[in-house]
């Protein structure tokens, strides 16, 4: 029997200290603490620091959360997510996870199929494999073209 919690926005627990990074600070040992005494998964979600990016932002550093270092020190294992294709239209297919930190075993990264209309996520086709690469080419091109001061695709965006 697997024991299962999910709590969506972990910023949004209320705790005993008026500034929110006091209060992860609190929180984020004690669910800890929860999920081993009670042998429960619990997998609690945070966003990103806004100056930090957005959804197709690689998330490669764990200190990159709101809270990060109360959220990084009582984790097991804390993964980064990201859609390298957002709001590329037909290329907002994608999805990459990386194991930031982990005590069980090997980081990863590892891209995958997502469907947010249906909530599918998957393991790429090998089509979609070189869809994902020609995407992530296309990006650092961009990326690469602006470091050049070439025209910016995304007008300054």
């Amino acid at each position: 029997n697997l024991k299962l919690v999910v709590l969506d926005f972990i910023n949004r627990i209320r705790g005993p200290f008026s500034e929110e990074t006091a209060n992860l600070a609190y929180i984020a040992p004690r669910l800890s603490d929860l999920a081993n005494e009670s042998e429960t998964l619990i997998i609690s979600l945070a966003q990103i620091a806004r100056s930090k990016g957005g959804p197709s932002t690689p998330i490669l550093d764990s200190r990159v959360a709101k809270g990060s270092s109360a959220i990084e020190e009582s984790a097991t294992v804390l993964f980064g997510i990201w859609r390298p294709g957002y709001n590329r239209g037909i290329n907002d297919k994608f999805m990459t996870i990386s194991a930031l930190k982990t005590r069980m075993g090997k980081e990863f990264t590892e891209s995958l199929y997502f469907n947010g209309l249906t909530s599918e996520i998957r393991d790429l086709t090998s089509d979609e494999q070189k869809q994902y690469e020609h995407l992530v080419d296309e990006i650092e091109e961009e990326k690469g073209s602006k470091g050049r001061g070439e025209s910016d695709p995304f007008g300054g965006f």
